[in-house]
């Protein structure tokens, strides 16, 4: 296959009969994919460069398919080590992504919000 070629196929974790102990496997796996990439810096970088320009103001960060809740996880967790006032909020099509998101934020007590939301049926 080419380089520039796409191959497209579901992810496990989005098959609607999964087992929410396979669902969180999958999720476990994820987040050390997105741990060792280090995704969340990408974003957090122009965050913080609004947040010092306009310390006065309260930022609200919506995460559109969250998964297992790593980016608002960690979002949140460097928003409040820099005194930035910040809510975090993630949602997802799966009520046991919405679930497990919900576990390690509260594990950690990261203040995140999560919710179950399509936003292909019903937008954002």
């Amino acid at each position: 296959m080419a380089l520039n070629a796409r191959l497209v196929e579901p992810e496990i974790m989005d098959e609607p009969g999964l087992a929410p102990d396979k669902h969180f496997q999958a999720l476990d796996g994820l987040r050390r994919l997105n741990f060792a990439s280090l995704s969340t810096n990408i974003a957090w970088q122009p965050i913080l460069a609004y947040a010092q320009r306009h310390p006065e103001k309260h930022i609200r960060v919506l995460d559109v398919a969250s998964g297992g809740g790593d980016f608002p996880n960690r979002l949140a967790s460097m928003a409040k080590s820099r005194g930035i006032s910040m809510s975090v909020f993630g949602c997802d099509l799966s009520e046991t992504a919405v679930r497990y998101a919900r576990e390690r934020a509260q594990a950690k007590s990261i203040d995140t919000e999560y919710f179950v939301h399509d936003v292909i049926k019903r937008g954002v």
